[in-house]
């Protein structure tokens, strides 16, 4: 298995990484080729620190980690993966006779060793999402390229290349595994891949973990979650994820709603979404940005919101939105990719036009104005995780796979 992002990095390839790990069936050897990195900026706390040491742990004792390359964080860090799996890749198949080779697209960490190595073993990539739905979406989010942030830039500068390079890396892989149909089709669409060698595996999330009834620390003060109604978003500060279009509707909430707090978890810049707040004379008081936070504290704060909101403009699958549902938190996405696969509207999750704030704003008011009806939509959004999206679901779906395509 082929990952830049794993422990302590928690991105949503992160999240799939670790969890397939977590949960490998007996009679597997793996061997996990990452990237070894200092912990980035986060609000970690001791008990944090405590679940990222036991995953580890935890993975360690069953699968050999093989650090081929350092990071700090930064964007470049994907191209010395690269050119490391590139030296690596070849002898660790060599040594352990591996049957299979696992990876992650569109990072495509083993570009360079498909295309210089003579490697004559089977691969499956896991479809995260694509070059092309990645570049539409941003130039859809109707952003400035000065207020982009810095992958999504890359993604405009550098996208013929990129496609260049996605064009060769299906060529050279065998099969593939799709995170919805609406990825399934993407990749159809721009690349014309043989759809026999896709097969269509969701996201799973640990329900056990993202559960609201199980005791949790919080990394936060919990007052002002606990006195007033929580809209929470989660995820990137960047174009796609719909941040605009939230900030556009929470005038409009705060005329009924005074003292609703609108908490903001992620990593990236959020001082230019600040001064647009202030551009709009949204109070100060109405606003908590958390920044980034760890995975394991990400329970807790969905567990302790009125609702979430997911107003991106592209989203694959939607990881997010299926951890908040666990909570048993009512979600109101937008009706793109992958979410509709997850949220049917009006019995698990609200679902809203993209770009649309004040269909956005409508749905908040409606829930906090109903709480009956956000109770349902969060205890059968969770029943909906536990039935379709769990874990232990898409661990068994993953290696029924392997086993397949390996022989």
């Amino acid at each position: 298995m082929i990952s830049p992002d794993f422990i302590p990095v928690w991105s949503g390839i992160g999240a799939y990484t670790v969890t397939l790990l977590e949960n490998l069936p007996r009679d597997i050897d793996v061997h996990l080729l990452t990237v070894k990195r200092e912990i980035p900026r986060s609000s970690l706390k001791s008990d944090a620190l405590e679940a990222n040491a036991k995953a580890f742990d935890t993975i360690g004792q069953r699968v050999r980690i093989h650090f081929v390359s350092y990071a700090r964080n930064t964007f470049s860090y994907n191209l010395n993966f690269q050119l490391s799996c590139l030296k690596a890749l070849a002898g660790i198949c060599k040594e352990h006779r591996i049957d299979l080779v696992h990876s992650n697209f569109p990072l495509m960490s083993d570009i360079f060793a498909k295309l210089f190595s003579r490697i004559r073993v089977p691969s499956v990539t896991t479809v995260q999402s694509t070059i092309d739905g990645q570049h539409f979406g941003v130039k859809g989010a109707g952003t400035s390229i000065g207020e982009l942030e810095q992958s999504d830039v890359a993604n405009l500068v550098l996208y013929q290349p990129l496609r260049m390079l996605e064009l060769l890396y299906v060529r050279k892989t065998s099969y593939y595994i799709a995170i919805s149909e609406s990825v399934k089709r993407e990749f159809l669409r721009y690349l014309g891949v043989d759809e026999r060698r896709i097969k269509i595996v969701y996201h799973g999330v640990d329900t056990h973990l993202f559960d609201a009834g199980r005791k949790m620390t919080y990394p936060f003060d919990t007052e002002r979650f606990e006195s007033h109604p929580t809209i929470t978003f989660t995820g990137r500060f960047v174009a796609t994820k719909g941040i605009t279009v939230l900030l556009k509707a929470i005038p409009e909430v705060l005329k009924r709603f005074s003292q609703a707090t609108f908490v903001f978890v992620g990593g990236g810049n959020f001082e230019p979404y600040l001064n647009y707040l202030r551009m709009l004379g949204v109070p100060s008081e109405n606003i908590v940005v958390l920044g980034y936070l760890n995975f394991f504290d990400m329970p807790a704060i969905y567990s302790r919101s009125s609702i979430c909101v997911v107003p991106t403009t592209y989203e694959p699958l939607g990881i997010r939105v299926m951890e908040a549902m666990s909570c048993g938190r009512p979600v109101i996405g937008s009706a793109v990719g992958g979410i509709p696969e997850i949220i049917s509207h009006e019995h698990d999750g609200l679902l809203v036009p993209p770009k649309n704030s004040q269909s956005l704003a409508t749905s908040i008011l409606r829930l906090l104005d109903n709480p009956s009806l956000a109770q349902k939509l969060g205890r059968n959004a969770r029943e909906t995780i536990i039935e379709r999206f769990s874990a232990s679901k898409m661990v068994e779906e993953t290696f029924g796979f392997f086993r397949k395509v390996a022989g």
